[in-house]
């Protein structure tokens, strides 16, 4: 996979984030009143909190 921003490759740290990202807001789901962007910060913010107890 390419980065069509700059031509480069993607590094695996690239996907990692993305996917865990997706995974927390597939846990957390958005609320009513959340956009996109809230809804990442605040599943984010849980996944860490999380990650923080085990």
């Amino acid at each position: 996979m390419v980065n069509e921003d700059n031509g480069e490759p993607y590094d695996e740290s690239t996907y990692r984030h993305w996917v865990s990202t997706v995974r927390a807001v597939a846990i957390f789901g958005f609320l009513a009143h959340d956009n996109a962007r809230q809804a990442i910060i605040r599943a984010e913010r849980l996944n860490a909190e999380l990650i923080k107890k085990r």
